[in-house]
């Protein structure tokens, strides 16, 4: 068992944890149905083969004269809730068993972070839910946790040993990039310290919404050949169309606008953006 800092993501987690601990909108669902054969035992041991290879998901959370540190425990039981039903019930049954799973409050004192479920309706028709605690899982983490099971599933269910990758949490060096602030703190201290928008919480609803607009093979080809010519990625001549558009609909000079960055590039399981 080891003890580390938390970070700043991980902090504001908690911080939400304290104020709503009944509230569901940071707990990530995932949801699969299972045509065919499941061996439920080799599923309960690919969920254990997992959590012992990352720490965030042995992870609890503790506050001590206010500095908030991870306890990485060695072992940590993750059972799967199993509740059968007959074929012509599964249906019916689906709604209520992802709620029952998904809505219950992760405790992050005493943990898991991660939880899962099974409904099944005999042995070919499967329902697998697996809830993770926002604080222990980003998108470019899913596609790690999901490899992971897949494959120690593929062993475990054939007799042999999975071998999967171990991820560690970040050490206080390598928190040390979220906390050098002062860059971004003095480029935008002429910036209004408030901005007048609508209060919304987690899980009320959100003031975002996403848009998909594929751009013309031929305007994507020059706008990238424009980024070659100014030494720009791709990437950056988006942003400086995005920020010129913005100048033009609000009259402003400066246009400050974000964008969500993994800090923790690599196969690495947590959030960190």
């Amino acid at each position: 068992m080891k003890t580390v800092p938390a970070s700043p993501i991980q902090k504001r987690f908690w911080l939400q944890a304290q104020l709503d601990p009944s509230n569901s909108a940071y707990s990530v669902p995932f949801i699969h149905v299972v045509e065919g054969l499941l061996d439920l035992q080799a599923l309960q041991a690919s969920v254990d083969a997992v959590v012992a290879q990352h720490d965030v998901l042995r992870a609890t959370f503790h506050a001590d004269d206010d500095v908030l540190t991870l306890t990485i425990h060695e072992e940590v039981e993750t059972p799967l809730t199993l509740r059968r039903v007959d074929p012509e019930d599964f249906d019916t049954a689906r709604e209520g068993f992802v709620a029952s799973i998904h809505g219950a409050p992760f405790e992050l004192s005493s943990g898991p972070l991660i939880r899962g479920g099974v409904l099944s309706a005999g042995p070919d028709r499967h329902l697998l839910i697996t809830v993770v605690h926002h604080v222990a899982i980003d998108g470019a983490a899913v596609p790690i946790l999901f490899e992971q099971l897949g494959q120690a599933y593929g062993a475990l269910s054939t007799g042999q040993t999975p071998t999967l990758q171990a991820t560690h949490v970040a050490t206080p060096t390598t928190q040390a990039s979220y906390e050098s602030l002062a860059f971004w703190r003095e480029a935008t201290c002429t910036m209004p310290v408030h901005v007048p928008l609508p209060t919304v919480g987690a899980g009320q609803g959100s003031l975002t919404r996403a848009f998909r607009c594929p751009l013309p093979e031929d305007l994507e080809a020059a706008l990238r050949a424009l980024g070659r010519t100014r030494g720009a990625s791709f990437f950056e001549v988006m942003s400086a169309g995005w920020a010129a558009l913005l100048s033009r609909y609000t009259g402003e000079q400066h246009i400050a606008f974000a964008y969500p960055v993994n800090l923790e590039p690599g196969s690495r399981m947590g959030c960190f953006v």
